[in-house]
C-alpha cells in the first residue's frame, strides 16, 4: 500500500468539493502537478485568471504562498474565528493605507470564510439530529 505524507483532514461528507473551490479561490493555493524545485518558464494559466499565486515561477513569494497555507489549514481545523479576527485587523490597517483594493480583498475574504464558518455549524447540528 502506497500512502502519501502528508496531513489528512475530514471527513466532509456535505459540500466537500464547494468547500475545496471557495478554499482553492480564497487562498490562492495550487493545485497543479509541477515540479516545485525547479523554475518553470512561465505561470500556468490559473495564474492569469487569478487563481494561483504562480509559485512555480515566482520564488521570492515563498513566505506568502506558505502563509496562506497555514491560512487554509487552520480553516480546516475549524479555527476560522482566528484567521477573521487577523483579516480584520489587515483590513483595517489596509483601509487606513488608503490600499482600498487590498481591503477589498480581505474584506471578501472574510465573508466567504463567516460563510465557511456558518454553513459548518449548520451541518454539524443536522448531524446531531
Amino acid at each position: 500500500m502506497d500512502i502519501k505524507s502528508g496531513e489528512y483532514f475530514g471527513p466532509y461528507p456535505y459540500g466537500a468539493w464547494r468547500l475545496k473551490n471557495i478554499l482553492m479561490k480564497l487562498f490562492k493555493i495550487r493545485d497543479c502537478n509541477r515540479d516545485m524545485k525547479k523554475l518553470s518558464p512561465r505561470p500556468c494559466l490559473k495564474y492569469y485568471m487569478k487563481s494561483c499565486t504562480g509559485p512555480c515561477v515566482y520564488k521570492d513569494i515563498k513566505e506568502e504562498y506558505n502563509k496562506n497555507v497555514e491560512n487554509l489549514k487552520q480553516v480546516l481545523r475549524g479555527n476560522t474565528s482566528k484567521l477573521i479576527n487577523e483579516l480584520t485587523i489587515l483590513m483595517n490597517q489596509a483601509s487606513q493605507d488608503m490600499d482600498f483594493e487590498k481591503s477589498i480583498i480581505y474584506r471578501e475574504q472574510i465573508k466567504e470564510l463567516k460563510s465557511i464558518e456558518s454553513s459548518q455549524i449548520i451541518q454539524y447540528e443536522r448531524e446531531l439530529d
